[in-house]
């Protein structure tokens, strides 16, 4: 008995990141369609530039070593650090915001952040943050900013 409850909660668990898979894949899937256009333009030989390539991703990218002129551009923008805890504890931005990334989806509804804030999303190099925007953006988040280069690159100040 204790093996077919133990067979069930497995199977439960695959069809719940089953689900999470193919709700990334629709917002991937757009992104690849839009990239796909913007190269097909370049091999015509049109014009396709870096920024208008962005435009066509569900968020924005900023380098980290720019991210305090961006916040001071931007100050009522938020910082959402997606890293690990023990990522965290090595030095984060102050006033961010720390949720781990594969906690992101299950506790987002928490953070209670309006859909129509800025979300600077960073992790350690940029890749976790880029998946995060993906997935704030299948949540209804339109307004998001990956922070390219992450921490590693960013040359502010850090709390511990």
């Amino acid at each position: 008995m204790k093996r077919q409850e133990n067979f069930e909660q497995l199977e439960e668990k695959i069809n719940f990141l089953e689900n999470k898979v193919s709700k990334l894949e629709l917002v991937l899937q757009s992104s690849f369609d839009v990239l796909r256009h913007h190269v097909s333009l370049l091999a015509k030989g049109e014009p396709a530039d870096v920024e208008s390539i962005q435009k066509g991703l569900p968020y924005k990218e900023v380098f980290s070593k720019d991210l305090d002129d961006y916040l001071l551009q931007y100050p009522d923008s938020c910082v959402l650090d997606v890293r690990t805890d023990e990522e965290w504890s090595l030095g984060h931005i102050e006033g961010a915001i720390h949720v781990e990334v594969s906690q992101l989806e299950n506790t987002w509804d928490k953070l209670s952040i309006p859909y129509d804030k800025k979300i600077l999303v960073v992790c350690a190099r940029g890749v976790r943050s880029a998946w995060a925007c993906h997935l704030l953006f299948s949540l209804g988040y339109k307004n998001t900013v990956n922070i390219e280069g992450g921490m590693m690159d960013y040359p502010g100040e850090v709390l511990r």
